[in-house]
């Protein structure tokens, strides 16, 4: 028989992620606000207010440390038979999809989820043919969402990969990285991106941050003419007592020294 499940949850509980999970259905979960951190077949990332996460059938799963309201969905492949099954596992792709509030698309799968909540609230017969219609209509919507919104979309990567991502990110774009950021770039917990980071490449993420705009300060100091505060704002520091500041603390002297010792050599 088809099988239909829809769960609310609006409040705070920490997990360890110790316990590991397999559904033998599909499930959207819906965070409405607040944050849950997953770990989909060994793939980690956090999801955050106004996403969807999507986990297939005979997929191993935890999470841990969630808040706020989340709505989960729960259906067997047999509930959306108007369905192609090669539509649903493409959308259901272990991905994570970021909402954005700014587009009236983004909003409009926020008032489907409302409305199918509702419409579960008042008939939860299995044969409520509005409801199935409704969420078939979501995960059509979802994965249209998804195919139009790459860069909101994102293919859990596992550990080792999702690090070496962030470096090569990071050598690309240290000027205006910090660790929030990163975290809302890349959909990962600032304690995880830490952790992982300093495990994979031996250096604290923040260190290896300072040590690419300092290797881009000694460049400019050496090559260019430009003044202090000019090198401060190119290589991402917030002002150019900071930046003295930091250089002094990695090379020993001040920028105008290292300047002035490299000129006369």
């Amino acid at each position: 028989m088809a099988f239909i499940e829809i769960d609310k949850f609006d409040r705070f509980a920490n997990y360890d992620g110790n316990n590991t999970f397999t559904n033998t259905f599909y499930q959207i979960v819906y965070i409405g606000n607040g944050e849950k951190e997953y770990t989909i077949e060994n793939k980690l990332c956090l999801a955050k207010a106004n996403s969807f996460v999507l986990i297939p059938p005979s997929t191993k799963y935890s999470y841990k440390n969630f808040s706020g309201a989340q709505l989960h969905i729960s259906f067997d492949v047999f509930y959306l038979d108007i369905i192609d099954e090669v539509i649903l596992h493409h959308c259901f792709n272990n991905r994570i999809i970021h909402l954005d509030m700014a587009q009236q698309c983004g909003i409009n799968l926020v008032n489907m989820v409302k409305e199918i909540e509702k419409e579960y609230n008042m008939n939860i017969k299995q044969d409520n043919l509005l409801l199935k219609l409704l969420v078939s209509e979501l995960v059509l919507r979802i994965n249209r969402y998804a195919l139009e919104n790459d860069s909101l979309t994102l293919q859990l990567s596992n550990s080792t990969c999702l690090m070496e991502d962030i470096r090569n990110y990071i050598n690309n774009n240290f000027a205006s990285c910090t660790l929030a950021s990163l975290s809302k770039t890349f959909y990962v917990s600032t304690s995880h991106l830490s952790r992982e980071f300093k495990k994979m490449f031996e250096i604290n993420i923040s260190d290896f941050i300072i040590s690419k705009k300092i290797a881009l300060a000694i460049n400019l100091l050496r090559n260019t003419k430009q003044s202090m505060e000019q090198i401060a704002t190119e290589c991402g520091f917030s002002s150019a007592n900071y930046f003295g500041l930091r250089f002094k603390q990695e090379m020993g002297m001040s920028p105008m020294a290292y300047q002035k010792s490299v000129r006369f050599t």
